[in-house]
């Protein structure tokens, strides 16, 4: 985790911890007001101790070194255990020690001898928790109130803090991933439009290379004959085409003008083009198909 980030999530845990921490010394005071006098409510522990750490941890904010983050663990940890030491809290400042182990987690603390760093935080809050019992014999059980409602709020509000930049994160890489997919399904569609244009063009020339129904299209034998040689010798003249045939020039050119006018066409490029699949290669000499 970069520094910039640390130090956000250190000013926002210390923001939070702070306001909410005179929030819970504030509902103690006013709890304490109504069975003891001013002067003993303010300096009860759950009031005066939370205020000053409240104020400590906020000053934590403002200073990017590791000191700082050290303190505020130690602050954060100082407040739950007071909580717990106060019975009536007990339920907060394990809230509080939760909170504790999500920064110090945050904060790579817990990376090496996790697992006995982890033992000895729990021995310490099951120590906490037994000299409260041992403290106040009288109270038992935990006490849920405004305190607890706070604190819970705190808890959470301090977990979204502290992995806010993971969240953030997870919320843009899970933005690109829509985008990247929007636009793989478009370039699926376009790859789709591609692919019928293919296979149009496939169908097309498969049509273009299919040999021309002479019969159809009334090409009489003498003029296929004509064509043949045209498309044999690759665009033979008129003349060409009448020696090798032993016709006149002038026979040639009306079955050359029949052949255009059956074809549509009007070059000989063209009748080449189209007739060309209706004679194949056999022994370097060309024949009609079948």
């Amino acid at each position: 985790m970069g520094s910039n980030t640390v130090f956000r999530v250190q000013r926002r845990v210390s923001l939070i911890s702070g306001i909410i921490g005179i929030a819970v010394a504030i509902t103690n005071f006013t709890y304490f007001v109504s069975a003891h006098s001013v002067i003993e409510s303010f300096i009860a522990p759950a009031v005066s101790l939370i205020v000053l750490v409240s104020i400590l941890v906020l000053f934590t904010a403002f200073w990017d070194h590791a000191v700082s983050r050290i303190v505020q663990l130690a602050l954060v940890y100082l407040m739950g255990a007071v909580s717990i030491l106060d019975v009536y809290n007990s339920i907060a400042g394990i809230g509080m020690m939760l909170i504790f182990a999500v920064i110090a987690f945050k904060y790579g603390y817990f990376k090496k001898h996790s697992i006995v760093k982890f033992i000895i935080f729990l021995i310490s809050i099951y120590l906490l928790t037994f000299i409260s019992v041992q403290n106040h014999p009288h109270k038992k059980g935990f006490m849920l109130g405004f305190d607890a409602i706070l604190y819970t709020t705190m808890f959470i509000t301090v977990l979204y803090s502290v992995y806010l930049d993971e969240i953030k994160e997870y919320s843009k890489r899970a933005d690109v991933a829509e985008r990247t997919v929007n636009e793989l399904i478009i370039q699926r569609q376009k790859l789709n439009d591609e692919l019928d244009n293919l296979t149009n063009q496939i169908i097309n020339f498969e049509k273009s290379t299919k040999p021309l129904d002479f019969e159809m299209i009334k090409i009489t034998p003498r003029e296929q004959e004509v064509i043949k040689v045209l498309v044999v010798n690759g665009g033979a003249t008129e003349k060409e085409i009448a020696e090798a045939l032993n016709i006149s020039p002038e026979t040639v050119k009306t079955h050359m003008k029949n052949i255009r006018r059956k074809l549509g066409v009007d070059r000989k490029t063209e009748i080449i083009d189209l007739c060309r699949n209706n004679f194949k290669i056999v022994s370097r000499s060309y024949v009609l198909d079948d």
